[in-house]
């Protein structure tokens, strides 16, 4: 597949960064629904993507406060 115009190779870019990082990268609604989980993610956390999409972030994230992870998506919803 050849990418045909310049917001298709930025797409194509952007999408080989995210699977090939070494470092985890979760995307999450504004209600802490999980979008996306490239691969580092599943290795990191040990959950399959197709078992976590749709998730809330709080399953995975223990250790983060649910009362800051509810304050950070009501800052971010603002934006």
């Amino acid at each position: 597949f050849e990418p045909s115009s310049d917001l298709e190779k930025v797409a194509a870019l952007e999408q080989t960064i995210f699977e090939t990082s070494a470092d985890a990268i979760i995307t999450a609604d504004g209600e802490g629904s999980i979008m996306s989980f490239n691969r580092a993610a599943v290795q990191i956390f040990g959950y399959e993507k197709n078992e976590i999409i749709g998730k809330n972030i709080q399953e995975i994230i223990s250790s983060f406060n649910p009362k800051n992870l509810s304050l950070f998506i009501k800052r971010y919803n603002k934006k």
